[in-house]
């Protein structure tokens, strides 16, 4: 195996443990750091919408929505790197990056159900995917380029 593929693997699993521990903050840590990120991405986008409730929205989604995009779109750009590495890119890596990403998305929201405060959402899956799908389907367009 590669330098380059271990150094990939390793990052696959640096993301997973920050998205385990992000899920694995009870309520008071997700609040707080949903607030301390909404107010600094205030300072540089700002919102397009208020929510039910009357926080700030980008696009329809508050912070926490958008969190979910974000983390799930580094997972999806790892996975798709790592398996292009390992098993070359192609359908076959692109398919195992996408079934690596649904496994991790589903086991985050296991896991919130064991977690006080937190609780599964099945929404939450539909804006990981959102998050993982593109970030797969580029890797594979660049490395069809290449």
């Amino acid at each position: 195996m590669s330098a380059q593929a271990i150094i990939a693997l390793v990052t696959v699993a640096v993301v997973l443990a920050a998205i385990y521990a992000l899920a694995h903050q009870g309520i008071a840590g997700t609040q707080d750091l949903a607030l301390r990120t909404e107010r600094l991405l205030m300072r540089i986008v700002p919102p397009t919408g208020t929510g039910d409730i009357g926080e700030p929205t980008w696009l329809g989604l508050t912070i926490r929505r958008l969190a979910h995009v974000a983390e799930y779109a580094v997972l999806g750009l790892a996975c798709a790197v790592a398996t292009a590495m390992l098993f070359g890119a192609g359908p076959r890596s692109s398919l195992l990056a996408l079934v690596g990403c649904l496994a991790a998305s589903v086991a985050d929201e296991a896991h919130k159900a064991f977690v006080p405060g937190r609780h599964f959402d099945a929404a939450d899956l539909r804006l990981d995917a959102i998050g993982y799908l593109p970030a797969i389907a580029a890797v594979t367009a660049l490395a069809a380029l290449c």
